[in-house]
């Protein structure tokens, strides 16, 4: 008997997969909510916002401003900004959801990484790479599973 087919529709193109690996910061929880699954995260840099999109320069000079005693040297009139659109994934506890999606066990979950950014890219990848095969250390696994704030649709 062949082996069910995985595959994933985007942008109009079908893609065979094994698994799939939603890591789409605040869009996550959109991209949970086709799948059925409604994930708890937020979008903030320090305060807490359902809107996404929405770019606060103000909070960026905040920052400018609040690192100005810690980086004397620093050429501020020379500074160049890049942003991402959006803001940072946020969950109510602070914890990132790494992990299967409850119910889907070959689509698992990146995000909710709070203010940390990529900086925790490294270890979430390796506890990624335990998880796909199935061989991962159980007790990151256990605390970072979106299964621990999620609620099913039916």
């Amino acid at each position: 008997m062949p082996a069910p087919s995985r595959s994933v529709r985007l942008l109009g193109r079908t893609c065979q997969a094994d698994a799939v690996v939603i890591a789409a910061g605040v869009w996550s929880r959109q991209v949970s909510a086709w799948l059925g699954v409604r994930i708890e995260v937020a979008a903030g840099t320090m305060e807490f916002d359902r809107a996404p999109d929405r770019f606060r320069q103000g909070r960026v000079e905040a920052l400018v401003a609040a690192a100005r005693p810690y980086l004397p040297g620093a050429d501020r009139d020379r500074r160049e900004q890049e942003w991402m659109d959006g803001a940072p994934p946020v969950t109510p506890e602070g914890l990132p959801l790494i992990g299967p999606l409850p119910g889907r066990p070959r689509v698992l979950l990146a995000t909710g990484h709070n203010m940390l950014g990529l900086m925790p890219a490294p270890a979430t990848g390796r506890l990624m790479a335990g998880l796909l095969p199935g061989n991962a250390d159980p007790g990151p696994a256990a605390r970072f599973t979106p299964g621990r704030s999620v609620r099913c649709r039916d």
